[in-house]
């Protein structure tokens, strides 16, 4: 199982610090354990040997986009792979949502999803995303 290093991982760790995002103890149980889990998958040390998922933003309603992003990192994950957006939509234009921005993705919006260039995603084998009519 790709999670069980990451799992076991996150188990030995008692400070949280670190998953600077997450303030205070009055989360949900688990909450800081599981946005490690993400953070480190997402985040390696090193790009250039690791296998990634560029996934194309559909262009449909914002709530709808996230929400299959949302899917799509579930995805990578299971497949062991690390979720990246491409600047390209689905319709071959940018996210209607970051369009003429700067990046033109919900990287706009939200932190980082990957600290991976997608210049060294190219590099390696990469996969587009599964597209569903």
């Amino acid at each position: 199982n790709a999670m069980t290093p990451l799992i076991s991982l996150i188990a030995n760790m008692s400070d949280f610090t670190w998953v600077h995002w997450v303030k205070g103890t009055n989360n949900l149980p688990m909450t800081r354990e599981m946005q490690a889990i993400l953070f480190l998958h997402q985040n390696p040390m090193n790009c250039l040997d690791k296998r990634f998922l560029i996934w194309k933003m559909f262009n449909s309603g914002l709530g709808n986009d996230l929400h299959i992003l949302s899917w799509a990192l579930a995805a990578a994950m299971n497949m062991g792979r690390i979720l990246a957006v491409d600047t390209v939509s689905i319709m071959g234009n940018d996210w209607k949502y970051a369009r003429g921005l700067t990046p033109n993705t919900p990287d706009y919006y939200f932190l980082p999803l990957t600290n991976c260039t997608m210049a060294e995603i190219k590099k390696t084998r990469p996969i587009g995303g599964l597209h569903f009519p």
